[in-house]
């Protein structure tokens, strides 16, 4: 009977001792594991916080032109644009903003605009009535189609909460890149018809 108990108990030592091993193993893969996808999801995050300091920028410069606009436009309809540019980027802004905590990446509170759309607000702001007016529905233009393009590649993005931004956001853009043509083609007619 003393001799079984010492099989049995010398079985569950091994067993144990197994199973430790088992489970330092799996620790260790596990360690591994995390440590390469921190590796892949630093990058990651390195560049979807790009993306997303740089989607805010535009945001942010998009909205100062807008506050131009409503100032200084004379056409009703550039008005008109001008004021959903304000309203709608801040709400996308917004948002971005919480996609943004929800992937965990800390972005900079204290962005500034870039040369290009300095260069643009200070162009603009030496301008007034018709000359404004085209002026700025052609940066619209412009900056809404390559908007487009960008939310167009971030569709696919690794980062779930960059995506469905980018998916969510998408036809609204589409939808002011529009607005902007047929304002763009209306600012032509009336300059081609004097």
């Amino acid at each position: 009977m003393k001799r079984l108990t010492q099989v049995v108990l010398g079985f569950g030592l091994a067993a144990s001792i197994v199973a430790c091993n088992n489970n330092r193993a799996n620790d260790a893969n596990d360690t591994a594991a995390r440590d390469r996808g921190a590796a892949v999801g630093t990058a990651g995050a390195s560049a979807d916080k790009d993306w997303i300091e740089d989607q805010l920028e535009d945001g942010r410069a998009e909205i100062q032109l807008a506050q131009l606009a409503s100032e200084r436009a004379t056409n009703p309809q550039v008005k008109q644009f001008a004021q959903m540019m304000v309203k709608d980027h801040q709400a996308a802004a917004d948002d971005l903003k919480q996609a943004a905590s929800a992937a965990n990446v800390q972005i900079n509170p204290a962005m500034e605009l870039d040369n290009d759309h300095k260069d643009l607000q200070e162009d603009l702001s030496k301008l007034s009535g018709r000359d404004f007016d085209r002026k700025y529905i052609d940066a619209m233009v412009d900056e809404h189609q390559e908007a487009v393009n960008e939310l167009e590649k971030k569709g696919d993005a690794d980062n779930m909460q960059v995506r469905q931004w980018a998916t969510k956001t998408l036809p609204k853009v589409r939808q002011h890149l529009d607005q902007a043509k047929q304002i763009q083609d209306t600012l032509k007619q009336a300059a081609d018809s004097k």
